[in-house]
């Protein structure tokens, strides 16, 4: 008697009937409508054939499809400083596929990622069993430019296929202070008895913040979180604010945010206050200098 076995590779997807011989000696029928990623390795080909010295057929059923796709995340964050690994796993011939990575830009332009300088590609893995082969793309030194889209694609499959991971750094956008309603430049002198506030805006929902206050050496804290509208999207602030700007007020002010289940403590922002004094005279105001 002879045994036969086939491997048929399908895309993730596809739907349709193979029908095709197995070394002329029988058929090697595949019938699906629809296959997805979670089938892999468990969609079964059906053998049959006919033997001359025996009388009927024997069928038999193992699990021998591979379905072709990539496993990966479809979001990710690091903070600003942080390191972060995204994988991506493909699933067909390792012998045959090639994994690479290409970071889009806001205009859509397609950039491939070479694995330099704060970029680095771990070492292939393979897995002949399973059918599976990966590159994970690692990303140091998380800048703001660094968040983008990022793209694996995987050739030499029955077809090119590519699946798109968002990475997210949680940074700091931005800590301003105004009088009134008004933003006024870092660094502008506050009238005495002006009420003052401060602005800490986050790139993305779900940070803590802190404010903290120095003054001749001793730290105050200050908590305060909101959402706030800016040009169309929700983004997390935190606001201090301050009825009457005194003398006592005038000290550095620094802004932390921490995200929960991320160690790394993004870059802080800060800036010194300084008050400028009315005399009762009509000579020129004097200035208490910033800190």
């Amino acid at each position: 008697k002879q045994w036969y076995q086939r491997r048929v590779a399908i895309t993730a997807g596809d739907g349709g009937t193979l029908v095709s011989p197995v070394n002329n000696l029988g058929t090697s029928t595949l019938s699906h409508v629809t296959v997805s990623s979670d089938h892999l390795r468990e969609v079964q080909c059906t053998i049959a054939w006919s033997e001359s010295d025996a009388d009927g057929s024997l069928t038999t059923t193992p699990t021998i499809v591979v379905v072709e796709h990539i496993k990966m995340e479809e979001e990710v964050s690091v903070v600003e400083g942080g390191t972060v690994t995204i994988s991506c796993t493909a699933h067909g011939d390792p012998a045959k596929i090639a994994i690479s990575w290409y970071k889009v830009e806001p205009n859509g332009a397609e950039i491939k990622v070479e694995g330099s300088g704060d970029f680095a590609f771990d070492t292939p893995f393979f897995d002949d069993g399973c059918y599976k082969k990966a590159l994970h793309l690692k990303i140091k030194n998380a800048k703001e430019e660094y968040d983008r889209n990022y793209k694996c694609k995987v050739t030499g499959t029955t077809k090119e296929i590519e699946k798109t991971v968002k990475l997210k750094v949680y940074r700091i956008v931005d800590f301003v202070y105004g009088v009134g309603s008004k933003i006024v430049p870092k660094g502008t002198l506050i009238e005495e008895d002006t009420p003052t506030s401060f602005s800490c805006e986050a790139s993305y929902p779900g940070g803590n913040f802190v404010f903290e206050k120095t003054k001749n050496g001793v730290v105050t804290n200050q908590q305060s979180n909101y959402e706030v509208n800016i040009d169309g999207t929700t983004k997390v602030a935190a606001g201090w604010n301050i009825l009457e700007f005194k003398e006592s007020d005038v000290a550095e002010y620094k802004c932390k945010v921490t995200w929960d289940g991320h160690t790394t403590i993004p870059p802080p922002k800060s800036f010194n206050l300084g008050i400028k004094k009315e005399k009762s005279t009509d000579c020129d105001s004097a200035l208490i200098p910033l800190l």
